[in-house]
C-alpha cells in the first residue's frame, strides 16, 4: 500500500483542477454551480458529507467548502492507498488522488501500470490519458478540459520529490559539481 496522507499540496493541487476559478464563491457563501453532467459545489464535490446530492439550491460557508474538499480528498486517498502497491512519492501520489477525486476510482489500467513500473512515465501517461471523456446526456465525449488535466496529472506524476530540506541538498550538490570540476 502507499500510505500516504493528504498534505497542503494534494488539496492545493485538487483546487487548482476542479475549480480555479473558485465559480460559486462570493465572500464566505458558496453556491453551487452547474458542472459538465450536474451540479456541483465547492471543489468539484457533486455529494455532501451525508451523501446528499449537491441541488441548485445547496450553499455552503466557504468552510464547509473547505471541509467538504478535505472530506472527499480522503476517501480519494483511502482508496489510492488501498491498491497501489508501488513504492511512489508524494507527487505520484498526488496525482493519483486528484484523478481519484475526479473520476471516483481508479480503472484497473493505471492501477496495474502503476504497481508493475511506477517509473515508466510514458507508460502512466498513456493511463492518465484513459479518463478523458465527460458523459453529456448519456452520450461519452472527449473533454479537452479532461485532456489537459490528465497530460498536467501526468506531467506532476512524473516529476522528483525533494526532502524538505532541498535547499541543503542543492547546496551539497552543488559543491561537488564544483569540486569535481575543478579536479578535471
Amino acid at each position: 500500500m502507499a500510505n500516504l496522507s493528504i498534505q497542503s499540496s494534494t488539496l492545493e493541487m485538487l483546487k487548482f483542477f476542479e475549480n480555479p476559478r473558485e465559480v460559486g464563491f462570493k465572500g464566505n457563501t458558496v453556491r453551487a454551480y452547474w458542472d459538465s453532467n450536474g451540479y456541483a459545489i465547492g471543489w468539484g464535490s457533486r455529494t455532501l458529507q451525508n451523501g446528499s446530492n449537491v441541488t441548485s439550491s445547496t450553499t455552503l460557508s466557504r468552510q464547509q467548502a473547505e471541509d467538504l474538499l478535505k472530506f472527499h480528498a480522503q476517501r480519494a486517498a483511502a482508496h489510492v492507498n488501498a491498491i497501489i502497491t508501488a513504492n511512489i512519492n508524494y507527487n505520484q501520489w498526488d496525482s493519483l488522488v486528484s484523478l481519484a477525486y475526479n473520476v471516483g476510482t481508479l480503472g484497473d489500467t493505471i492501477r496495474n501500470t502503476v504497481n508493475r513500473t511506477p517509473n515508466d512515465f510514458d507508460a502512466v501517461q498513456r493511463a492518465f490519458l484513459l479518463y478523458v471523456n465527460v458523459r453529456i446526456n448519456g452520450v461519452l465525449k472527449r473533454s479537452e478540459v479532461l485532456v489537459d488535466r490528465r497530460q498536467q496529472e501526468a506531467l506532476s506524476y512524473a516529476q522528483p520529490t525533494f526532502p524538505k530540506n532541498s535547499s541543503m541538498w542543492i547546496i551539497v550538490v552543488g559543491i561537488l559539481v564544483y569540486v569535481f570540476r575543478k579536479e578535471l
